[in-house]
């Protein structure tokens, strides 16, 4: 196990199977990366609130270059749900954007986006990195890499971006995700490695396709169960 403890020694990172029924006692606890029926997972909107539910967790449905599951599952009020979508650049890595309210990331979406997207929801956009990034900019959001290293190009530690270029849009992104289900341990070491070196947000995620996925990495945070108040605890 790798950690890292805050001043009030709680582990930053925790390299285990997370104890859901523990941690939901005492923090507010999210999977910020999940995806639905409407990009590349298998479930519908209410199968994955109702896991949500289940698990007493929140939930980002976070589809590649598409919200209307995010849209669909602010409509559950009763589950935390965190507004996000996964961007696919130009050069074929991806990105999270997370939103404090849903009408920003619809706004987002069908001005920044949708005009931009190639012939298939699963297709890379138009738009380069740093242009997703800059439009991201102009809301409020918080803009995170999720697996910056990964067996793929997905992740923004490939060979497509110099280490200029990483150095310059890290600068601008508010932080990385450190542990993704699906990457391999020590790929999600560096990645954790990266996170503590760039001293910004953290993030953790299933990066899950189907809800038995569903909470095998979270992000926790002490604070109430409110999507503003969760994403301010990520953002510090």
């Amino acid at each position: 196990m790798t950690t890292h403890t805050n001043s009030q020694d709680i582990q930053r990172i925790r390299f285990e199977k997370p104890d859901l029924d523990a941690m939901t006692q005492d923090f507010t606890v999210v999977d910020l990366h999940f995806h639905s029926c409407h990009s590349d997972g298998s479930n519908s909107i209410d199968e994955i609130a109702e896991r949500a539910g289940q698990l007493n967790i929140g939930i980002a449905v976070t589809d590649h270059n598409e919200i209307a599951g995010a849209l669909e599952l602010d409509r559950y009020r009763e589950i935390l749900s965190i507004p996000g979508i996964e961007i696919t650049s130009r050069e074929g890595a991806h990105v999270l954007v997370y939103f404090y309210d849903i009408d920003s990331l619809q706004r987002f979406y069908e001005q920044d986006i949708q005009p931009f997207m190639g012939p298939n929801v699963m297709s890379a956009t138009l738009l380069a990195m740093e242009e997703i990034v800059e439009r991201a900019r102009g809301y409020r959001c918080l803009v995170i890499f999720p697996h910056p290293n990964c067996a793929v190009y997905t992740g923004i530690c490939n060979p497509y971006f110099s280490e200029d270029r990483q150095q310059q849009l890290f600068a601008r992104a508010d932080g990385v995700e450190v542990i993704n289900s699906g990457n391999l341990k020590k790929q999600n070491l560096k990645c954790a490695l990266l996170g503590f070196n760039l001293n910004k947000a953290i993030t953790g995620g299933s990066d899950g396709h189907r809800v038995n996925h569903m909470g095998a990495v979270v992000s926790y945070a002490d604070c109430p169960p409110d999507r503003v108040t969760f994403l301010e605890a990520v953002r510090k």
